[in-house]
């Protein structure tokens, strides 16, 4: 059994924290350049994006934890005699990581046997939460230290993050992209396609308009899927949305449809946080996207986030696919066919209340934005 602790860079709620039992040490955050605060403790993250679109002129910093940060926090464990995993921004935008192994090598001083592992998890934002949660799960199932850090260092360059942001505006102030290029982009209405991988930015492409933007995110996902011959079983994927939480929601939507349209025979879970300030301050405040990285023991194994549910691999007994039915002589609903039919053969997949959503697995006919009536029989 070891502990773990990670950044705030990784995104996750106290609330999260506390429910996977993990410690996380806090960036810094600075509004006005010279007095920095604690994010997620002493500034809530919702009040920095409030702040960046209520002042779209001013450019927030973050700073690294400090060096007693991490001191502070291994101190303790090594007290306690308890092994130590700890996750850490990437290492290429960050020197966090740098700043743990320093603290760890201070603590080693006082307790030589203590067990501190640092690693750079070469992720941000919903992918270094993807790596916290397969800690927990390879933790919580019994393995060992070593036996984490060795899977976590084959497996963390699965992760990946295929996002879209406002304007580029914040990638220039911070020297990820070039002036010209960034102020054409803007000019023209152009929505920049972000992917981060190997622990830092490239471009992606562009898209015009925000929803086009969702739509090529999406597409990376699938190909990303399809590159891997891989299905969302064997990978964790979440969604990450920075200051419009509705708008994470929608694409939180349409990602699990798309999915479940795709691959029916998996349970395609998803998950959705918002962005932190850390990769806000490089971003803006309207950063969205999904990340991905491989599920630890994905195969007939139980699911990452503390569901009891067994995940199948496709193919295995149990699994079933649910093609589309045509029934002879009913013509279809669309531009070419009926203005109305009746489909049978379809299943209620999720019910979200709040959102006025219901989910259907199966072939629904139709013209694109067509209105489905849902009948129970």
């Amino acid at each position: 059994m070891f502990d773990i602790i990670t950044d705030s860079a990784c995104d996750l709620t106290p609330e999260t924290a506390a429910k996977l039992n993990i410690e996380i040490v806090p960036f810094y955050v600075s509004l006005d350049g010279e007095h920095y605060r604690k994010e997620g403790k002493e500034i809530a993250v919702r009040d920095f994006y409030q702040f960046m679109v209520d002042n779209p002129s001013a450019y927030p910093k973050t700073s690294l934890p400090s060096l007693e940060d991490f001191e502070t926090a291994f101190r303790a464990h090594a007290e306690a005699g308890r092994p130590v995993l700890c996750l850490c921004f990437t290492s290429k935008m960050s020197g966090c990581v740098g700043s743990a192994r320093n603290a760890r090598e201070l603590v080693l001083e006082d307790y030589p046997d203590a067990k501190i592992e640092v690693m750079d998890s070469t992720a941000a934002t919903v992918t270094e939460s993807i790596v916290v949660e397969n800690a927990v799960a390879m933790r919580d199932a019994g393995c060992s230290l070593d036996e984490a850090v060795d899977w976590l260092s084959a497996e963390r360059a699965t992760n990946q993050i295929f996002f879209t942001v406002g304007n580029l505006d914040y990638l220039i102030k911070g020297g990820r992209i070039g002036k010209v290029t960034g102020r054409a982009a803007n000019i023209l209405g152009i929505k920049p396609m972000i992917l981060f991988k190997e622990g830092e930015i490239f471009s992606a492409g562009v898209a015009r308009g925000r929803q086009k933007s969702f739509e090529k995110a999406l597409e990376q996902l699938m190909a990303y899927l399809s590159e891997r011959n891989g299905t969302p079983d064997d990978y964790c994927i979440t969604v990450g949305y920075g200051y419009d939480e509705e708008e994470g929601k929608r694409l939180w939507l349409q990602t699990r449809a798309a999915l479940r349209a795709k691959y029916p025979a998996a349970a395609c879970e998803v998950g959705l946080l918002q962005i932190g300030c850390t990769i806000a301050v490089h971003t803006g405040p309207y950063a969205l996207g999904m990340g991905v990285m491989r599920r630890w023991n994905f195969k007939g194994s139980k699911d990452t986030h503390g569901c009891e549910k067994v995940h199948r691999s496709g193919g295995s007994i149990g699994n079933n696919t649910f093609p589309g039915h045509v029934f002879k002589g009913r013509k279809m609903a669309g531009h070419w066919g009926a203005e109305q039919v009746t489909v049978q053969g379809l299943e209620i997949v999720d019910v979200r209340a709040e959102d006025n959503v219901i989910l259907i697995r199966g072939s629904v006919p139709g013209p694109k934005n067509g209105l489905v009536l849902v009948r129970k029989q």
